[in-house]
């Protein structure tokens, strides 16, 4: 991997970049006045809850993270560094060949399913840049630009 990191590390800074990515549109949102838009309130708790539900599948042991509920932007922001950092003291735990390991799940209508951790890991980031596009729409519906939050900008400043 780039600059001596193994896969594990790769995954958590990619998880890292997400947390990044999410206060920087936190920021934003704030000071465009939308912290009380329906949508843009979803799409937040949806990204982390999402990572939440995938977390609660893969690391099995026995402790259920609760999901969000009602949140203000900053509660979601620093309920966001918590659940990253969840998986990051259970990925730096892990020997990179547990990215290869199959994780049987139930998906949320119920259906039987297993995929490998690399796969989740990537799918959660690549969630949490495909919802934050959409608020990019609202802030631009309301004349405001978005925050920069391209992965190079994200590497040249961690």
């Amino acid at each position: 991997m780039a600059n001596g990191h193994n896969a594990v590390d790769w995954f958590v800074e990619l998880l890292e970049f997400g947390d990044w990515q999410l206060s920087a549109y936190i920021e934003a949102i704030q000071v465009a006045g939308l912290e009380a838009d329906a949508r843009v309130n979803w799409l937040l708790h949806h990204v982390v809850n999402a990572r939440r539900i995938w977390y609660n599948r893969v690391v099995t042991d026995g402790v259920k993270q609760p999901l969000l509920d009602n949140c203000s932007v900053e509660e979601i922001r620093s309920e966001s560094v918590a659940t990253t950092a969840l998986w990051k003291s259970w990925l730096l735990t892990q020997a990179d060949d547990v990215l290869k390991q199959i994780v049987h799940y139930a998906d949320l209508q119920g259906n039987s399913q297993q995929q490998d951790v690399q796969r989740i890991l990537m799918h959660i980031v690549n969630h949490n840049t495909h919802h934050l596009s959409e608020i990019t729409r609202i802030l631009r519906s309301h004349d405001v630009v978005p925050p920069r939050t391209d992965y190079i900008v994200f590497a040249r400043t961690h």
